[in-house]
């Protein structure tokens, strides 16, 4: 009786320490873990909201807008305190009371507290030869409370605690299953933050693999790397849309050519060598109907050409406003006799518009295409220039009117 006793003593003991030292050892392994998605996390989280904010800084520096976008973000990522923003000679930062104690060297910074997680980005202006005059550097600054991976990392331990008691009553077939699924969400997790430096490639696949993930904790984390991404690629759409296309007209504007048509299509065309044609309109006595009517007369004035426009052209058509009231059409695979037959349904449109003045508004334009004007594709401004040298002798022959020769 003691012998056997003393067994059911020894096996319990035995299941005891077993426990302990499985939850000491998943203990300590899941904080080594956290530690390491901690980095990754707030390094990857830290470098797209840096981004972010270069680009609201760099096409609309208003302080209200930076700080609103700020306020959002701080609002919407659990794990966020505060963001803090130098660029150029102005500083935003919220919140309000956020004080910077830490220097930003022009290297990369993760510096961990008992509490809180400071990361520094210096930033660079890349791009700004082409929309802003100057370029400009700064640094960025965003502090994460290290309470949002304590709890992850009490849940885990919760789990393993429940893992390990599973464990010792059906053996370890059960705790070896549960750590391949551990490790494989954790390599899935650690995927999902490398994939986030191409986030227009992978939006879709992040959406479609969240159910397989085994573990809630994980799937949590997931579900938010997605949310975020999402909401920053919307933002960036809409800044880059504002970025290239006129407030006035709403058609594109001349960044959409430097940016998007030249980068994009021109060496299309250089390669294949299809017709191409460009058609230049220009308002006649345009500043007369500023001087008499105001400049309010003169938007309006704009504003309904840039409507017509659109809706006469086809959808691969490209309408931009090129200069003050001077639009330019690019018509790819087409001729300019083909062209012509656009720009004579948008003079119709615009003559039967009554804007108040006592008299139609008309515009003169000047046409050109390849290959009958110039000899080699690709060469844009070589087109614009012989259809603005056109539209200069439509303006001299009478107005209203379109020269193709």
């Amino acid at each position: 009786m003691k012998s056997f006793k003393k067994l059911l003593f020894l096996q319990y003991f035995a299941l005891i320490l077993g426990m302990i030292l499985f939850v000491l050892f998943s203990n300590l392994f899941s904080s080594k873990l956290s530690y390491e998605y901690e980095k990754k996390y707030v390094e990857q989280i830290s470098s797209v909201l840096a981004e972010n904010l270069k680009l609201i800084a760099e096409i609309y520096p208003n302080k209200y807008l930076i700080e609103e976008s700020m306020r959002r973000t701080v609002k919407d990522i659990p794990s966020l305190d505060g963001l803090y923003l130098s660029f150029g000679f102005k500083k935003y930062c919220y919140p309000e009371k956020l004080k910077v104690k830490y220097a930003c060297s022009n290297k990369k910074k993760i510096l961990f507290t008992e509490t809180k997680v400071i990361v520094c980005l210096p930033i660079y202006e890349e791009y700004a030869s082409e929309f802003l005059e100057k370029e400009k550097e700064g640094y960025f600054l965003a502090i994460f409370n290290r309470s949002y991976v304590d709890q992850i990392r009490n849940y885990w331990f919760l789990d393993s605690l429940f893992i390990s008691i599973f464990f010792i009553i059906i053996a370890s077939v059960v705790i070896v299953s549960v750590w391949i699924d551990i490790n494989a969400d954790f390599n899935k997790l650690k995927s999902f933050i490398k994939e986030l430096k191409d986030p227009d490639r992978i939006l879709a696949p992040l959406e479609g693999k969240l159910d397989e993930f085994k573990i809630k904790e994980f799937r949590d984390v997931a579900d938010l790397i997605v949310k975020l991404t999402l909401k920053i690629s919307s933002l960036n759409e809409h800044i880059k849309q504002l970025a290239l296309t006129d407030s006035l007209t709403g058609l594109y504007n001349r960044n959409y050519l430097n940016a998007v048509f030249e980068k994009n299509y021109v060496p299309f065309w250089k390669r294949e060598k299809f017709p191409l044609s460009v058609a230049l309109l220009d308002i006649d006595n345009f500043k007369s109907i500023n001087d008499i009517y105001g400049h309010q007369k003169g938007d309006e004035v704009l504003r309904r050409l840039g409507e017509i426009v659109k809706n006469s052209v086809r959808g691969s058509d490209i309408p931009v406003r090129f200069g003050g009231e001077e639009i330019l059409i690019i018509f790819p695979s087409s001729r300019k006799e083909e062209a012509l037959m656009a720009v004579k349904r948008i003079r119709k449109k615009l003559m039967k518009e009554d804007f108040g003045i006592g008299r139609p508004v008309t515009f003169s334009s000047g046409l050109a295409d390849f290959p009958s004007d110039i000899s080699v594709p690709g060469k844009l401004d070589e087109l614009i220039k012989v259809a603005d040298e056109r539209l200069y002798k439509a303006k001299n022959q009478g107005k209203n009117r379109d020269v193709l020769e």
